[in-house]
């Protein structure tokens, strides 16, 4: 059995972040040693949404990626009616069932900003029992959580990505996602989505991760 702990350290102008697996032996003893693999455990995952308010606006898709347990799929909730306005689809319900089945089954979960903007804004719309949620919170991976608490920095992903050595970042933006949603551009928004999650997968598995400086939390 184990459970996750984090080594924080700063070098320089960069913070950098160490996953480290905790042993419990029947002693209740623990020792650490950074050697955790993701591999087969872990789904990542991330939402479009039509804007910030989660009240008033709509959850448009969400992708999911795992490619040990052959998850890559991106679920829509929203189609155009007649009149050309973004609404939930008439399957939408269907759909937020396949999603808790997924984030129900994972082992570990991980994302970027999930605290902060995808879980609290699928409860709402969803209208989902906190606990759920909740459950899902503590077995999430969120690069961006651990920093603001750890380091009370905060940053976005392309930064991350380029600082651990990605060459390819993020090749669009939540801007650009809402207009692709009220266009119906459903190809290149789930493409958009998809990729937001194979990202967030890739630099997650890493067991360090340099962290933009960035900008101080405000809370």
């Amino acid at each position: 059995m184990f459970k996750m702990r984090y080594l924080y350290t700063k070098q320089r102008n960069t913070y950098v972040l160490q996953v480290y697996k905790t042993h419990l032996s029947s002693e209740a003893t623990e020792s650490y040693t950074p050697t955790l693999s993701w591999h087969g455990i872990m789904l990542a995952w991330d939402i479009e949404t039509t804007g910030l308010n989660k009240h008033k606006d709509l959850v448009t898709v969400i992708s999911f990626y795992d490619p040990e347990a052959n998850i890559d799929c991106v679920l829509r909730f929203v189609d155009l009616n007649f009149d050309c306005e973004l609404v939930y689809a008439d399957d939408y319900l269907e759909k937020v069932a396949q999603m808790v089945d997924l984030l129900d089954n994972a082992k570990y979960l991980c994302a970027f900003n999930n605290q902060g903007f995808d879980s609290p804004f699928i409860q709402i719309q969803f209208k989902l029992d906190n606990a759920k949620v909740q459950s899902w919170v503590e077995k999430t991976f969120d690069i961006l959580e651990i920093t603001r608490r750890g380091f009370g920095r905060t940053f976005n992903l392309n930064s991350c990505l380029a600082l651990n050595g990605f060459d390819a970042g993020k090749t669009g933006d939540g801007m650009a996602a809402v207009k692709q949603a009220h266009a119906g551009e459903w190809e290149a928004l789930e493409s958009y989505c998809r990729q937001d999650s194979k990202l967030t997968y890739e630099v997650s598995r890493l067991k360090t991760i340099y962290c933009c400086e960035g900008y101080a939390w405000r809370k």
